[in-house]
């Protein structure tokens, strides 16, 4: 989505920030500086972030309204380009409790490129991947699964869509790509954003899993060896979703 030429608000262009449209905002919001400062030039509209002010992302820096005139995220064949950094693991059960095993994204700094600003999945927001893992209670096989979330406060649920195929390489370096079409869906809104999940696999009476990776996408692999005491090791591999 463009921003207009003329006639701008500032409600246009915090949506297109991902906020939502009866959100209050202000041209000094962090968000809105720094959407304007990565896409108010581009080829198509180079000639309104010109003058002293430009768009800076200095907070109470002087900023006009008319420098986001035709401001646009370009458009892309990928999101998320970059890679992610993952380990395997093995979670002991209890009494009550299955022992299960899983190769998983690590919960902070998981991902090197995690956010994308713009439309996507239904929604206008700031999407973040949070997490990528393969898991299950075989120590054979596991769910995939790809989970989104947004800053939209909406109230409106992402939708199956906007994407086509997810790409990754793993430590046993072979690059996996899954099929948006593929994968069962979830999808939720709260107050404070919405969640979507994309898991790949069935659990069957006996917990069958059709994707039979025995390695684990070769994390199962990475591990270390002292005193008789195993110590699985995180990988960095690259990532992407094509759109």
């Amino acid at each position: 989505m463009a921003l207009p030429l003329t006639d701008i608000s500032i409600s246009d262009i915090h949506q297109v920030a991902g906020g939502g449209s009866t959100d209050e905002a202000s041209l000094n919001d962090s968000d809105i500086r720094t959407w304007g400062n990565l896409y108010n030039a581009h080829p198509s509209n180079p000639s309104f972030n010109v003058g002293s002010a430009g768009i800076p992302t200095t907070s109470n820096t002087e900023i006009a309204i008319g420098e986001f005139r035709g401001g646009a995220v370009p458009a892309t064949s990928t999101l998320f380009a970059g890679t992610f950094t993952h380990r395997y693991q093995v979670n002991p059960g209890g009494q009550y409790t299955p022992t299960s095993y899983g190769d998983y994204t690590l919960t902070s700094g998981g991902f090197s490129n995690p956010t994308f600003t713009g439309s996507f999945m239904g929604l206008t927001a700031t999407h973040t991947v949070t997490s990528l893992s393969n898991s299950g209670l075989s120590s054979t096989a596991g769910l995939i699964a790809l989970t989104i979330q947004t800053n939209n406060t909406s109230g409106t649920t992402p939708s199956n869509s906007g994407w086509t195929s997810v790409t990754f390489k793993s430590y046993n370096n072979t690059t996996y790509t899954f099929l948006r079409t593929d994968a069962s869906f979830t999808s939720n809104a709260f107050s404070t954003g919405t969640t979507a999940t994309y898991t790949w696999g069935t659990i069957g009476s006996n917990f069958v899993y059709p994707y039979g990776y025995a390695d684990y996408f070769g994390g199962i692999n990475n591990r270390s060896v002292s005193g008789g005491f195993i110590t699985y090791l995180t990988h960095t591999d690259t990532f992407r979703i094509t759109v």
